[in-house]
């Protein structure tokens, strides 16, 4: 009887060791799996950082553009609100480069 108990306790040892091993080799798994899919999400929000930031330069032209437009109409406003005789003698027709 004592034989067949440790024949059996050795068989369960070595049962226990496989699904250890089998256990272990499963969590390996997941983590690499979980690891995997972190690794999707991370590629994920960099292309949504590239884009926000194509976007971001893309307001940043038109905002440049729009300012560009806005200072050009200024000049305009303020050539055409010149006395008249400013306008008729062309006198400060041009603004200096430092302005």
């Amino acid at each position: 009887l004592q034989k067949l108990e440790e024949k059996r306790s050795a068989e369960l040892e070595e049962k226990l060791k496989e699904f250890e091993a089998k256990e272990d080799m499963l969590n390996t798994k997941i983590l690499d799996l979980e690891k995997a899919g972190m690794e999707r999400k991370i590629s994920d929000l960099e292309k949504e950082r590239v884009e926000a930031k194509e976007e971001s330069m893309r307001w940043e032209g038109e905002l440049r553009n729009l300012k560009g437009e806005i200072s050009d109409l200024k000049e305009q406003l303020r050539l055409a609100n010149r006395p008249l005789w400013k306008k008729l003698f062309n006198i400060d027709g041009e603004r200096k480069p430092s302005e």
